[in-house]
């Protein structure tokens, strides 16, 4: 992958022809691998796309820190980055009134050779 801040990645899981799923590793975030958005299809959810797309992004980020973000009210979301292995970092008020927003962190994984 190249260096320097603008690097990003977009995944996508298409199923019979439909966009079932996708999401989106930027490094803008401090300059830290960040998902940037992680959407499934209403008929494509617990299915395990998104913690698929997750643990693709956290071999992606092998060895490096990995964000991501969500609101408080997006519970499924925070349940879901939980199970990946993400802990709570901290939030930030007045993106959406009345809703923080979570930051999660996924410490480092170091490669298994």
């Amino acid at each position: 992958m190249p260096t320097g801040s603008s690097r990003a990645a977009a995944i996508s899981s298409r199923s019979r022809g439909e966009a079932a799923a996708y999401g989106v590793l930027t490094h803008h975030f401090f300059g830290q691998a960040f998902i940037e958005m992680l959407m499934v299809g209403t008929s494509w959810r617990r299915r395990g796309l998104a913690g698929t797309l997750i643990a693709h992004f956290q071999s992606m980020s092998s060895g490096a820190k990995l964000f991501s973000s969500t609101n408080m009210s997006n519970r499924p979301m925070q349940d879901l980055l939980v199970k990946a292995g993400f802990r709570p970092s901290g939030y930030i008020d007045n993106l959406d009134e009345n809703d923080p927003e979570i930051v999660f962190y996924s410490p480092p994984k170091s490669s298994v050779t």
